[in-house]
């Protein structure tokens, strides 16, 4: 009232969250896979190792609390007969460095920060997530619990900033791997949970404090939704995003694209892709399911490859990737073809530069 002064913000409220699709909106490569790495929900990646008969579905699945629409699951098809001492399963989201300078002071000496997200499973008991600073490298560990089955509550969890740490370049390598852990053997859980920033603890440190095996059943799942990971002791509310936007940052590691021109040349057919956006580097070409279908733009005829070679040529990130798909029958030099992803089994190109 008259003189102009006020609170001020230490941090910013819009884009605080560096999570991309933290929501679980986009899930560019389908809504469900049985396979490791990245396979459905955009940015959340699998990762298992030494496990016997654990099949499972990664999934885009339509549920979540008040707000939210879809969550990623991890859903046990076929359970892990016994956890043996080297058994891990575990989701992993992998922070770009560049995103996480802000979280870093001048003098390389790390900020507070807040991971925030909200779970649903269907085990109760004690989970860990663990977060490793890849320049370092630093780690460091939380638990929380899961006090009620099949409901979903918030989970908000405060790291202290690392004092003794060389800070965040500002590239596009990985600077955070932020590791929610669904089950460890003895191998990764024997160390003790380090719940402050310290040197890499090695393998029993990993999981340490982790107590729930959800692979032991094939009722068991566990669900995530509203990812955030903003500066500070305070848990904002989650920074909702179109889907629009969620999609265009998704692109920056992952795409699905149609080729733009293509030409025929030997048993090749030769293919200009414009990119939508700038990816983080420069990509790898592969291909959804099904076959590459192209149409001859003067016969009108087809040329079908269901086993194709993908030679990468000149890829850009900024642009376009330029290249080859070998394996078809013969079309004719020179003449124009058109990818036709839309036949039943129609394959589209992807553009991998995922962290």
């Amino acid at each position: 009232s008259g003189s102009g002064e006020g609170l001020t913000r230490t941090t910013q409220y819009s884009h605080r969250n560096v999570i991309v699709n933290g929501a679980c909106l986009v899930a560019e490569r389908g809504t469900s896979s049985a396979s490791t790495d990245y396979g459905s929900v955009d940015r959340m990646k699998m990762t298992t190792a030494n496990l016997d008969q654990l099949a499972f579905l990664q999934k885009q699945t339509n549920d979540g609390p008040d707000g939210f629409k879809k969550c990623f699951e991890f859903d046990v098809t076929t359970p892990e007969n016994a956890l043996d001492a080297d058994d891990l399963v575990y989701m992993r989201y992998l922070v770009e460095r560049r995103d996480l300078v802000p979280f870093f002071n001048a003098d390389g000496t790390g900020k507070n920060f807040t991971l925030s997200f909200y779970v649903k499973a269907y085990q109760t008991g004690t989970y860990q997530v663990a977060i490793y600073k890849s320049q370092g490298p630093r780690f460091i560990a939380r638990t929380y619990t899961i006090a009620s089955s099949g409901v979903w509550q918030r989970v908000v969890l405060n790291f202290p900033g690392d004092t003794n740490t060389s800070g965040m370049d500002a590239v596009n390598s990985t600077g955070f791997q932020i590791s929610w852990i669904f089950a460890a053997g003895t191998n990764y859980t024997s160390g003790s949970t380090q719940t402050t920033w310290g040197s890499w603890p090695g393998n029993p440190g990993f999981a340490a404090g982790h107590a729930v095996n959800v692979a032991s059943s094939a009722n068991n799942y566990w669900r995530i939704t509203g990812i955030q990971l903003e500066v500070g002791d305070i848990a904002t509310p989650f920074e909702h995003k179109s889907f629009a936007e969620e999609l265009a940052r998704c692109q920056r590691y992952f795409q699905v694209l149609k080729a733009g021109t293509a030409v025929g040349s030997g048993s090749n057919i030769s293919i200009i892709v414009p990119l939508f956006d700038q990816m983080r580097t420069t990509p790898s070409l592969g291909k959804t399911s099904g076959n590459f279908n192209f149409g001859d733009m003067v016969s009108q005829g087809y040329q079908s490859s269901s086993s194709p070679t993908i030679d990468g040529g000149y890829l850009n990130q900024d642009l376009q990737v330029t290249g080859y798909i070998g394996g078809f029958s013969g079309p004719t030099n020179y003449r124009p073809y058109r990818h036709e992803p839309t036949a039943s089994d129609g394959a589209l190109i992807t553009a991998n530069a995922e962290l």
